[in-house]
């Protein structure tokens, strides 16, 4: 039943409009506030939160810490990078506590790897004080540190995981496995509970001889085992290699102290075609027997760009253009620090917690997928590669057949029940208002345009859905028998079916809203909001296909900017040529443009460029003269062959 509310219609002022209605989250009005980030690109970080569900949940992992907000203690997460800043007099957008280079002073010989193994000389706090190197472009430590840690709440992009809450970041820096195993007996000496690191390698990799009777990896097992001894959980990525068992230290140590890490994409998705039904936009990870958990790992946002140390710096920001480095950027080294920032919270609120104990709730504080949950089989003796389970697998010469979960935990991080595990451990209970979190319906929805086309799943939230005027867009929630149903379409228009249709009015920028109450026990849960664009003309829309199979130059979404022009010479014959900004339905911005020649005998010559080199790379190539430039004047549809893919274009 669709009504309009008894206030003028207008469309909610973005996030802040939400917050005064008291709509934003699965929490009191009084807590919105306090809890739901100012920070402007918070809702395209959908690890966070986004309208599927398919996230962590971290602003009710939030608001469930409130209530504890003045027991909390300070909690510092070690950050193993092989580029990191160290200085923590600069303006990082997280706050730090003194790093190390860890490697600098192996190479000054400050100390010897094997007498700290032996526990007859360390590394100081002194040591590092003195020798911290010039900060130079620590992109990727950067970003990883801002996925734990970044600043919430202050008007400068996004939000770490932690959110409002007092973890700091301990910057460590080195490259190899000596450097590694150094960084973890210091961070564990210093007292540290998580140790982060999102770099590793295969053994071959680790500066040694194949043949050399003990390695390097030795002594990053035994620095594993001091760690354990001093209660520090080592979270590490799984590395991104697409490979199944892959060994990537020191994630795939089977030490009780370390949690490899696995990433999902933003459909729930693990990062990886494993089953060979087709690739997907950005997939990356390994999987199999040393994945303990997954996390989200594509997509991500950070404070790569106009956030911390390159928000005032043009030729940093300049440079990383130039790199080719977008904002939402992939790996495993991204899903890590979710997971190492879930398990900061956990230890802040229950500091006495045993690293065992930290290990499992993170593992079973999950939640869990029909995919990630599936078992492939494998022989002992050619470990990474992947077999059906069934009674005719077979392994030849004496090996054993044996078998491993995609992801141990059978599921994505969902921090309010790790929360809650952490909490069991210690004898204690944490709940949201008074009720467990699982007792909360789960406010979810999907969004289609009236062509049927499922855009929910590729659309992170603040980017949100664009649709021309008159043009309905059918809202579609999860249901069960229990939940009642109150939509907000962010023009004063208010909904209560399970399903519903609705056409705006007006062009304009809108805010849509579900809020789910479960009716047998009163209990409410609001999803994130939709930001929905009306235009008053429909913009080109831009379909290019990847013909190769592999399906990474997929790219589909409409004309923001720029435009194409079909021209006709006398003899009939088309070319086309044009460009300009195209926004994609997973919410990415490409520069994309398209020239082609007139066809001749040979053919006709086509340029394409993409300018984001993880979707399309630059092309060129010939059209078949017998393809050429096709052009329907009825549909207004232009359409280009090339050998690799097929450029589409209907004009609005």
């Amino acid at each position: 039943m669709m009504m309009k509310a008894p206030f003028p219609k207008r469309a909610l002022g973005g996030l802040t409009g939400l917050m005064m209605a008291g709509l934003v989250a699965a929490l009191p009005a009084e807590d919105a506030d306090n809890l739901i980030p100012n920070d402007p690109e918070f809702y395209q970080q959908w690890g966070h939160e986004q309208i599927s569900g398919i996230d962590t949940d971290i602003i009710t992992a939030w608001a469930m810490l409130k209530p504890l907000a003045d027991t909390l203690v300070p909690v510092t997460v070690a950050v193993f990078d092989a580029d990191i800043g160290l200085n923590s007099g600069r303006e990082f957008d997280y706050s730090t506590v003194p790093g190390c280079d860890i490697g600098k002073l192996l190479k000054q010989n400050i100390f010897d790897i094997g007498k700290i193994v032996n526990q007859n000389k360390e590394i100081t706090e002194e040591n590092c004080l003195q020798n911290l190197p010039a900060d130079q472009f620590p992109f990727h430590g950067l970003a990883v540190s801002g996925v734990i840690a970044a600043s919430s709440n202050n008007h400068r992009k996004i939000s770490g995981v932690v959110g409002p809450y007092d973890i700091k970041i301990m910057p460590l820096k080195g490259p190899g496995s000596k450097a590694i195993a150094a960084a973890i007996r210091y961070a564990a000496d210093q007292g540290i509970r998580i140790f982060s690191i999102s770099y590793g390698a295969l053994r071959h990799y680790y500066d040694v001889p194949q043949d050399a009777p003990v390695t390097d990896l030795d002594l990053v097992q035994d620095a594993l085992d001091h760690a354990y001894t001093k209660g520090m959980l080592v979270v590490a990525s799984l590395g991104n290699n697409e490979k199944f068992n892959e060994d990537h230290y020191p994630a795939s140590s089977t030490k009780p102290n370390v949690l490899g890490v696995a990433s999902i994409n933003h459909r729930g998705h693990l990062a990886v075609d494993w089953n060979g039904n087709g690739a997907e936009f950005q997939d990356h990870t390994n999987y199999g027997r040393h994945a303990a958990v997954a996390a989200p790992g594509t997509l991500i946002q950070s404070v790569w760009f106009d956030n911390g140390l390159f928000a005032y710096d043009g030729p940093h920001l300049d440079l990383l253009r130039d790199l080719g480095l977008t904002v939402g950027d992939l790996g495993t080294s991204f899903a890590a620090p979710y997971v190492a920032g879930i398990a900061a919270l956990a230890v802040a609120a229950y500091p006495d917690i045993s690293v065992d104990a930290l290990r499992d709730a993170l593992i079973n504080g999950v939640t869990a997928t029909e995919e990630l949950g599936q078992t492939l089989c494998y022989c002992n003796v050619k470990p990474t590669i992947s077999l059906p389970c069934s009674s005719s697998t077979k392994c030849t010469d004496g090996a054993e057949l044996q078998e491993t979960k995609l992801v141990q935990a059978g599921g994505y991080i969902h921090a309010p029940s790790v929360l809650e595990l952490a909490a069991q451990a210690e004898g204690e209970t944490i709940d949201l208002n008074g009720f467990p979190v699982s007792s909360y319906p789960k406010a979810a929805f999907s969004v289609y345009f009236d062509n049927g086309l499922e855009v929910h799943t590729e659309t992170r939230i603040e980017n949100g859905l664009e649709v021309e005027l008159g043009k309905s867009v059918t809202f579609v929630a999860e249901t069960q028998p229990s939940y009642s149903y109150q939509w907000s379409f962010g023009d004063g228009t208010f909904a209560t079916e399970g399903t519903e249709d609705y056409t705006y009015p007006e062009a304009g920028e809108y805010w849509a809203q579900l809020v789910v109450t479960d009716d047998s026990t009163g209990l409410k849960d609001a999803s994130p909001p939709l930001k929905v664009t009306v235009y008053n003309k429909r913009p080109d829309y831009i379909s290019i296909v990847d013909k190769t199979g592999r399906g990474l130059y997929n790219v589909e979404g409409y004309l923001r900017s720029g435009g194409f022009r079909i021209l006709k010479d006398w003899w009939g014959r088309h070319r086309v040529k044009g460009g300009g900004i195209v926004r994609t339905l997973d919410g990415k911005r490409i520069n994309v443009s398209l020239k082609t020649s007139y066809p001749h005998i040979f053919g006709a010559i086509t340029k394409v460029y993409a300018l984001d080199s993880r979707v399309l790379p630059p092309k060129a190539g010939i059209i078949p003269f017998s393809a050429g430039v096709q052009f329907n004047e009825s549909t207004n549809t232009i359409t280009v062959n090339v050998p690799d893919f097929t450029f589409t274009i209907v004009n609005g």
